[in-house]
């Protein structure tokens, strides 16, 4: 859905910003891909000169932010380095996506940070009980910690 001024949501660029990154050759930096994404969307010069509040940014660049962040979160796109976005192998294998399936996933995620900053989402099988990665000492701790993650994600809703 498009505003007033014909700017599309975050989530209405998403396919987009796919397309664009796949004529990319899978990665580039924040402006090509902005700018692949716009000419692909053909925005009209004025919707692109609308600033966001009183940023640098305009309102297109700021959503296509948003829109890289959830689809980072979908595990379609990776910040390779700095200002460098890339699809992931998933993202790679990927001919269409559904944008309202990205936002229902990432709304659903719980995300954890450990202490040596490893983010771990709670839907995510690394918090399965596999014993590869851990001492047997810690993998009950580990079930103990998801369940009780799953548990309090589930009271929320509630």
């Amino acid at each position: 859905m498009r505003n007033p001024l014909g700017i599309p949501t975050y989530d209405n660029m998403m396919c987009e910003l796919l397309q664009a990154l796949k004529k990319l050759g899978g990665s580039g930096t924040i402006s090509e891909i902005d700018d692949k994404t716009i000419e692909i969307l053909a925005l009209l010069s004025e919707v692109q000169e609308v600033m966001h509040g009183n940023s640098s940014k305009t309102e297109v660049e700021y959503r296509l932010a948003w829109t890289k962040t959830y689809m980072k979160k979908a595990g379609i796109l990776e910040n390779s380095s700095r200002g460098v976005w890339s699809l992931t192998t998933k993202g790679r294998e990927l001919e269409t996506i559904n944008p309202k399936e990205i936002v229902q996933k990432v709304r659903n995620m719980t995300l954890l940070k450990t202490k040596d900053g490893k983010i771990i989402n709670t839907e995510d099988e690394n918090l399965e009980n596999d014993g590869v990665d851990t001492p047997d000492e810690i993998q009950p701790w580990r079930e103990k910690l998801k369940n009780i993650l799953l548990n309090l994600k589930s009271d929320a809703f509630e």
